[in-house]
């Protein structure tokens, strides 16, 4: 049975309304998923402002850094033959480290953003042509070389470039590609059979990402949004049908068909954030209402996106947007609903909602 009180429901569609109107978004989906099902949907405005078309449940949307959840997933499930506490010199014995330190990097810290290292990312992050073999490889060959923050183990740093280095190492363990060890460990066995990796077949429904055009508008972004150069932090796409599947495994892990869905939300690091939340191995991690929230975002150019679950209710919420400025406060209305709060935007909330979004991109 649902545990979201369906009263809350019309509120919470009117309120995505509202933020999504205020600010101009293309196009969104959002779905609470409840017990494994999912129980309420909205689906608003267009794949493509050029060419316009309505998403729905089964239009295929950039993962961006929620890719992250499915590559912790994927590494937890490798289970035995490739530890966490395993340090990425015996997992890559071949990356020559410019700072000696890097030796020693565990694929806990890696995974829980504590491995000291940056997050400037040496390769295009989106480059049409790196889509051979070893474009994974050469990326973390290439980030190996440049200097830390810190020490390992000792502050959270989030990095994308950590995720492919852990990428990198499931890839080696499984003796594939990351692409392929990721979908057999994680997206198959939960069904996500519409979810892929870049570079991405034809479907008959994809959204296109908007950005601001620095005049107040919303405009296509024409640009790339990827390469194989960074698989393990961000190259995923899904739709709202698939991803619902991600969702139930984070909301109730002891249903999931994959195992290690349990130890994503193991606090390691404060993240020293306002909100007090923390580093899990894959998750973001808070609390909220006295409930924890198990989370992750997402932003490529023209996308945003949002996962968080509540295991204590067994239920969580999905976000998908074709707009890279969409607001957090629709995610903050999703979890609202699933904790019998009625959803609302207070008025000055509104006003910064309508404020014009800035021109350029945002990933990461």
């Amino acid at each position: 049975m649902p545990v979201t009180e369906q009263k809350f429901h019309k509120p919470l569609e009117s309120a995505l309304r509202v933020i999504s109107g205020a600010q101009g978004v293309p196009g969104l989906v959002a779905a609470l998923v409840e017990r494994g099902e999912i129980t309420f949907h909205v689906c608003l405005g267009s794949t493509d402002l050029d060419v316009p078309s309505p998403v729905d449940l089964d239009t295929r949307f950039p993962l961006a850094s929620v890719s992250k959840v499915v590559t912790a997933a994927a590494l937890h499930a490798e289970g035995g033959r490739l530890p966490l506490s395993t340090a990425i010199t015996n997992a890559l014995p071949e990356l020559a480290w410019a700072d000696e330190r890097g030796r020693h990097i565990t694929l806990r810290q890696l995974l829980s953003h504590t491995a000291g290292l940056d997050d400037i990312d040496p390769v295009a992050w989106a480059d049409d042509a790196a889509v051979d073999d070893l474009a994974h490889a050469r990326a973390v060959a290439a980030f190996a070389a440049r200097p830390f923050l810190a020490l390992p183990g000792e502050r959270y740093a989030y990095s994308n470039a950590g995720y492919d280095v852990a990428g990198l190492a499931l890839a080696r363990s499984a003796g594939t590609s990351f692409e392929t060890a990721a979908r057999e460990r994680v997206l198959a066995p939960l069904g996500m059979e519409a979810s892929s990796y870049y570079p991405h077949p034809p479907v008959a429904s994809a959204a296109v990402g908007h950005v601001g055009d620095g005049l107040g508008g919303v405009i296509p972004y024409r640009g790339s949004i990827g390469s194989r150069s960074h698989p393990a932090c961000g190259t995923l796409a899904s739709t709202a049908r698939d991803l619902a599947k991600l969702v139930a495994a984070l909301a109730d892990p002891s249903r999931a068909p994959v195992s290690g869905f349990t130890e994503l939300a193991t606090r390691v690091a404060s993240t020293g954030r306002a909100d007090g939340a923390w580093s899990g191995l894959g998750v973001r991690l808070r609390e909220r209402s006295g409930e924890t929230v198990v989370e992750h975002g997402g932003w490529d150019p023209g996308f945003r996106c949002a996962v968080a679950a509540i295991p204590s209710r067994c239920a969580g919420a999905l976000v998908l947007t074709n707009f890279h400025w969409s607001s957090p406060a629709m995610m903050n209305c999703m979890l609202d609903a699933l904790q019998g709060i009625r959803p609302e935007i207070a008025a000055d909330e509104l006003t910064q909602l309508r404020r014009p979004a800035p021109a350029g991109r945002s990933s990461g």
